[in-house]
């Protein structure tokens, strides 16, 4: 998926160790989020047609990770319209990363994931004993 969508595999690594632990049946936010990249019923409710992003986990990820594209694209104009810190526009890549936990783009909580994802990254969390044994 990351080489499909463009973005650094550890990236997607830090990022879906983040969401879920690399574990599909993780289920989040009070039973709304489902999957690696916790996909979120409310708001990607057409990722659920035939129950796709809550049984397979590469429609998950690539799910995850078409939206995070086109943000990076610069496609999702509405967070201009919305609560944002700055200004939204193509090829930020943490920036589009927070969108996905947040909704919005670098608001307190957008910034606290992107610093929650870029820690798990800067650890390689997912090389850790801690990690492979569950």
């Amino acid at each position: 998926v990351a080489c499909k969508w463009g973005i650094d595999e550890d990236i997607v690594r830090a990022q879906i160790a983040k969401e879920s632990w690399w574990h599909m049946s993780t289920v989040g936010d009070n039973g709304e989020s489902f999957g690696l990249g916790q996909v979120r019923v409310p708001y990607h409710g057409t990722a659920f047609v035939n129950n796709n992003a809550r049984a397979s986990s590469a429609y998950n990820v690539d799910y995850t990770y078409a939206v995070w594209r086109e943000c990076f694209e610069g496609r999702l104009g509405w967070l201009n319209d919305v609560e944002h810190t700055g200004t939204y526009g193509a090829g930020d890549v943490q920036g589009c990363l927070g969108v996905w936990f947040a909704g919005r783009w670098r608001t307190a909580a957008a910034i606290t994931y992107i610093a929650d994802v870029q820690d798990y990254l800067n650890q390689r969390v997912w090389e850790t004993t801690n990690f492979k044994n569950g």
